[in-house]
């Protein structure tokens, strides 16, 4: 799970790591299509910037049905009154069940604040999660720093005290070692390719599907100067992807480094079960980068079908300062119901060129991640876990032993 928390992080880094030169043109002068491109280029041209980003379901619905008016009624043709009246109270639940999960789910917002400093390659994010709901209300929040210069991770896991982290370490980040994965991935490589998808997709969309929007007094205090909204379909926006992941697949491979050789064979059982971890992971990121887009390669289990409206807010440089995405997608399960899913999110940019970390690591505010889990249910876990092995070692031994007479 860490690994592809990481993994998507890094990816996050990706958005300016190919310079610090900012190119300015009259934003207002140049076509809709043209403009974004540019803003996004602005972006990844930057050597550091402020983000935060919000995330909000506003649809989730399992009860739309896909076949007929009424395909419940129409597969129990046949059957007698009774098990088609229990079908229809099954049918029923699942109705209610569908209901409370999308009201649950709509009062989390998922959101991260985060700095990305290209310069020194590190990403400071804090995702967090919130519900609000009647009389009620909570969030969790885990700021986070990634240092890839130096394969370091840190985590402030207090939020988990004390199931997860123990008392003692509250208020400290939790240090780890991302060599692991620094060691199989090479993050400039995946930062220029990033870099190249994304304008190479910019330009791919119809440029009839962009228009300019009436500013709006939320939008002028933001700096900005030019609203422009890009409507595509689902499919209009998978067929652009696979293009594009199609022309630049050789470089996202590239940035796929072989496994280290062994020094010594020394490494520990629990070295050999981390490294068989990153080895799986990595050989399925490489086959999802090679059979992706490609006519041969398995379908998948499931269809996508919707709408999305995506806004882009620049300034008068025509940098993007805000991206707005709205979206509505139906995914069709090939039986006899869809999942509908809405969504909104918002991602702000700002501080550009001048946006700075704030956690230093020092001695007195880290704590190694063993030692911050020392008593915790994590802890529990892992004895169990060696005593159950033991026992099954021991047992195992003395199967083997010959029955003297």
């Amino acid at each position: 799970m860490r690994k592809i928390l990481l993994l998507g992080t890094s990816i996050s880094v990706a958005l300016g790591m190919s310079g610090c030169v900012t190119t300015t043109v009259n934003v207002q002068s140049i076509p809709a299509n043209d403009a974004v491109t540019h803003g996004l280029a602005q972006l990844y041209q930057q050597p550091n910037y402020q983000v935060h980003s919000t995330l909000q379901l506003t649809q989730l619905n399992f009860s739309n049905l896909m076949k007929g008016s009424n395909p419940v009624s129409d597969s129990l043709n046949g059957t007698t009154a009774s098990e088609q009246k229990a079908a229809n109270a099954k049918n029923l639940e699942v109705e209610k069940f569908a209901g409370w999960f999308e009201t649950i789910f709509k009062r989390n917002e998922f959101s991260f604040d985060g700095v990305v400093d290209l310069q020194h390659q590190r990403l400071e994010i804090t995702p967090q999660i919130t519900y609000k709901a009647m009389n009620t209300g909570g969030f969790i929040r885990v700021p986070m720093m990634l240092d890839l210069a130096n394969s370091q991770g840190y985590a402030d896991l207090s939020a988990f005290s004390p199931l997860l982290v123990n008392l003692n370490s509250e208020g400290k980040y939790s240090q780890f070692s991302i060599q692991p994965l620094t060691d199989r991935i090479d993050f400039k490589k995946l930062f220029t390719w990033s870099h190249d998808v994304a304008l190479d997709s910019s330009r791919k969309f119809d440029p009839r599907m962009f228009r300019d929007l009436p500013l709006d007094q939320a939008d002028t205090a933001l700096g900005g100067v030019r609203k422009i909204e890009l409507s595509l379909t689902y499919q209009d926006l998978s067929t652009v992807n696979k293009t594009v992941f199609d022309a630049h697949r050789a470089d996202f491979l590239a940035a796929i480094k072989s496994k280290p050789k062994q020094i010594n064979s020394t490494s520990t059982q629990t070295k050999d079960k981390k490294e068989a971890a990153m080895d799986g992971f990595i050989e399925g990121v490489t086959a999802m980068g090679t059979v992706y887009g490609q006519p041969n390669s398995t379908p998948m289990p499931f269809n996508i079908n919707g709408k999305l409206r995506k806004v882009y807010l620049l300034d008068r440089v025509g940098r993007l300062i805000q991206n707005r995405v709205e979206g509505v997608v139906d995914v069709d399960t090939k039986s006899s119901r869809t999942v509908t899913i809405g969504f909104n999110s918002i991602t702000s940019y700002s501080q550009y060129g001048s946006a700075r970390i704030n956690f230093i690591p020092t001695a007195q505010n880290t704590v190694s991640l063993s030692e911050s889990t020392k008593g915790t249910v994590i802890d529990i876990v892992k004895g169990a876990a060696e005593k159950y092995k033991q026992r099954a070692e021991n047992a195992a031994a003395a199967s083997k032993t010959p029955i003297t007479k």
